[in-house]
């Protein structure tokens, strides 16, 4: 079966491995999950290799029993060395250990460990389609940081947006049409806001193309920017539903329409 997501958990975690794929495929977002997909009579890790290989992101459920399971952590460092997208999804509260810290540590996961578990995988289903829309960028089209890295990016606009949801400009959104959007009060940013607790130019969304992902970069202005109520020192990782916060303003990074 063609499928876009690899699903790596602990058989611990199987109801919620199961949540998460009936989530996405109500979505169309075809996934592959042992062991539903595992072809009768065919070797497992044969399979699992080859469901990775053919897979354009990866959905890691993080929990103690992932911490402990070196299936989970082979799917996963076989995914990294593909190249795939890799989106944490943290079901238990839990220090990693050092093999799933190394492999995921950059990456900025979904928090699902306050119910209701359903808002959560939707939110997991609309990370996941981002990432699948930005993947399927037609081949031999522009990469979206050569220069000049002002130019609109159809391509991001439809499928990101950033929405003011506390503060002065309460209500506002800006489609991300472009690779590096600027934030503050002066005129000459991209994301002007009235928030008198911002500096002119107080930080930055940048998008990688190489990591299919976003980076927060904070100007080093007095007022802390904060991702998910945790200060940025220089630059952070930031995925969708994040939350953004800076003097009064909240701003959330969502999927598009």
């Amino acid at each position: 079966m063609a499928h876009d997501v690899f699903i790596t958990y602990s058989s611990r975690d199987k109801p919620i491995a199961d949540a998460a794929c009936a989530m996405l495929e109500g979505r169309r977002i075809r996934c592959w999950i042992a062991p539903r997909d595992v072809a009768p009579g065919r070797e497992y890790t044969s399979e699992i290799l080859r469901a990775i290989e053919t897979a354009k992101v990866l959905v890691v459920l993080v929990s103690n029993g992932a911490n402990q399971s070196p299936h989970v952590v082979r799917e996963l460092e076989r995914a990294v060395s593909k190249g795939l997208s890799v989106l944490p999804f943290r079901v238990e509260e839990v220090t990693l250990s050092p093999s799933l810290e190394y492999l995921i540590s950059t990456q900025h996961w979904i928090d699902a460990l306050n119910p209701p578990l359903e808002a959560h995988l939707n939110q997991l289903a609309d990370a996941v389609a981002a990432l699948l829309s930005i993947s399927a960028r037609p081949a031999g089209s522009p990469a979206p940081l050569e220069p000049p890295a002002r130019n609109l990016n159809a391509g991001l606009s439809a499928v990101f947006r950033v929405r003011v949801i506390s503060g002065p400009d309460t209500g506002a959104t800006k489609p991300i049409g472009q690779t590096r959007l600027t934030f503050g009060r002066g005129r000459d940013c991209d994301v002007v806001l009235k928030d008198g607790g911002l500096s002119r130019s107080h930080f930055a969304i940048n998008w990688d193309a190489s990591r299919r992902g976003f980076t927060l970069v904070d100007f080093g202005a007095t007022n802390p920017v904060l991702v998910n109520g945790v200060a940025v020192s220089g630059s952070s990782r930031i995925a969708i539903g994040d939350v953004i916060r800076c003097g009064s303003t909240e701003i959330v990074l969502e999927a598009g329409d």
